[in-house]
């Protein structure tokens, strides 16, 4: 669980890395700013299109149907527990991180035509590091993306407080935080997140920390 300061602190490290290294070294870091702002499971945000990412209600987000396993090394075709051809709209990111993968998707097409490579799927997330796998249609791995935040935390002095780092750090806080602000709606955010309203509540709802302190001072004043 990462408070808000912790996910701003994370964002601004990543968004400052980025500013400032070569395009075949966003890709991990820019998986970990989607994931910071939608909870996506890690499968989900390796299957990306730049199809995916769409205009719902004037607020920029995914549209996803698919998803990759590093297991098989292949797509699976479907969402988790979803049929084929079942898609969900995904929670709303912002304005910048659209925008920046707009930018991404053409510095990603000048980057391929360089190196005499090709994108037939449209994918994000190209392992643009390994050339070999890159023309195999293969996006980076999940252990890439866990790695890269546990580096990005290391330097920030955020620890998992006894818990292990990785980007389901990311849902599981995002799903809590849905779950503790007022007004919202269970139902819609457990659609948005990918699961039944039971497991939401059940597997990733926990007491948020940043409003554990404020329900402490309500009580104690």
């Amino acid at each position: 669980m990462f408070t808000n300061d912790e996910l701003e602190s994370i964002k601004e490290q990543i968004q400052s890395e980025l500013n400032n290294t070569t395009i075949a070294n966003w890709g991990t870091r820019l998986a970990l700013w989607i994931d910071l702002e939608n909870g996506m499971r890690p499968g989900e945000v390796q299957a990306l299109r730049f199809k995916n990412l769409v205009v719902e209600n004037d607020y920029p987000t995914f549209k996803i149907s698919d998803s990759w396993s590093d297991y098989v090394k292949k797509f699976n075709g479907a969402l988790k527990a979803r049929p084929k051809g079942y898609a969900r709209y995904c929670l709303p990111i912002s304005q910048p991180l659209a925008d920046f993968i707009d930018m991404f998707q053409e510095e990603q097409k000048n980057f391929l035509e360089r190196h005499n490579l090709t994108n037939p799927e449209g994918l994000i997330f190209l392992n643009l590091h390994d050339y070999k796998t890159c023309a195999n249609n293969i996006p980076i791995t999940q252990r890439s993306m866990n790695e890269m935040l546990k580096k990005l935390c290391n330097k920030l002095g955020i620890s998992g407080n006894g818990a292990q780092l990785s980007m389901y750090s990311f849902r599981h806080t995002l799903c809590t935080k849905l779950a503790n602000k007022p007004g919202m709606s269970y139902p819609w955010a457990a659609e948005r997140i990918g699961n039944s309203l039971a497991i939401f509540m059940r597997v990733y709802v926990k007491a948020d920390r940043d409003i554990n302190r404020k329900m402490m001072d309500n009580w104690m004043a």
